[in-house]
């Protein structure tokens, strides 16, 4: 293995537990949000799960990772703006992208995972 695939290793591992962390909070957060949808703190939580994630997935340049994420923040920044009422199909659909961001992110599983170019030279 050379030094680049090393490097590149580790950090889609670091992307998988960081993934991992993220969606627990997304899991526990949107859970919260079915009983009570335009809770703030919950909203936030969420939101910033999924901008995390975003982040994460580019710097790795999983970029199914972005996708899913960055519709996901979306929704929830619509949400927090009252912009958007949650209703339970829209917390289904997050909870799906949700275990799809860990599918994504799980070593091994290529749902459709296309590495592009990491953003570092």
């Amino acid at each position: 293995m050379t030094p680049d695939q090393m490097r590149d290793a580790s950090l889609l591992e670091l992307f998988s537990l960081e993934a991992d962390a993220q969606t627990q909070v997304l899991s526990a957060g949107l859970l919260a949000l079915e009983r009570n949808p335009t809770q703030a703190d919950q909203l936030e939580a969420c939101m910033r799960a999924a901008h995390s994630l975003k982040g994460a997935a580019r710097i790795v340049g999983v970029d199914a990772g972005v996708s899913v994420s960055h519709v996901m923040e979306d929704c929830l920044v619509s949400a927090q703006e009252s912009r958007l009422y949650l209703q339970p199909e829209h917390i289904d659909a997050l909870l799906q992208g949700t275990d799809l961001l860990m599918r994504i992110a799980t070593p091994g599983n290529d749902v459709g995972l296309r590495i592009s170019k990491p953003m570092w030279p």
